[in-house]
């Protein structure tokens, strides 16, 4: 057999060694369906000045949905961000951004709730308070929904 695997043209082999070490990789990464419906990214960029701004991005699966942070009073749980140093480490400027949202009419709730399909993205300037600060911690909590809805949170650390 070991004569054998030699007399394979070297193109040959290196083909499959390769495979054999991918293959197991391809598992890894992240699928969006009903048992993971949504891949969070986030990432920081400098905008001088000691200001910043934090991207949140998030992948979400058909037929889910999570809501905005200004959907109606008296509807469901709004995502919400929450800033552990501010006014320590940093702070605020201005309301974080969104990006593109759907808003309908809730026969539950019986008021519009607003919510983003496929997409979100939240934007948050802040300026460092202190030279010394190199990394901002920030909490969502926000709910993932399709049939029913699942209370979550994500803790995100820009360096």
């Amino acid at each position: 057999m070991e004569k054998r695997l030699t007399q394979l043209p070297v193109a040959f082999r290196r083909f499959i060694l390769l495979t054999f070490v991918l293959i197991p990789l391809l598992g890894w990464a992240q699928v969006l369906d009903d048992n993971n419906p949504i891949i969070w990214e986030s990432r920081v960029e400098e905008l001088g000045n000691d200001e910043y701004l934090l991207i949140f991005s998030a992948e979400i699966a058909p037929e889910w949905h999570i809501f905005s942070q200004f959907t109606e009073e008296g509807g469901s749980m709004p995502s919400e961000f929450f800033f552990p140093d501010v006014d320590k480490a940093y702070s605020l400027v201005g309301k974080a951004s969104e990006s593109e949202t759907v808003t309908e009419f809730s026969e539950v709730f019986e008021v519009n709730e607003t919510f983003f399909l496929d997409r979100a993205e939240f934007q948050q300037k802040i300026k460092r308070l202190q030279p010394t600060v190199n990394q901002f911690k920030v909490e969502l909590y926000y709910q993932i929904c399709k049939e029913v809805c699942i209370p979550k949170t994500e803790v995100f650390t820009f360096s």
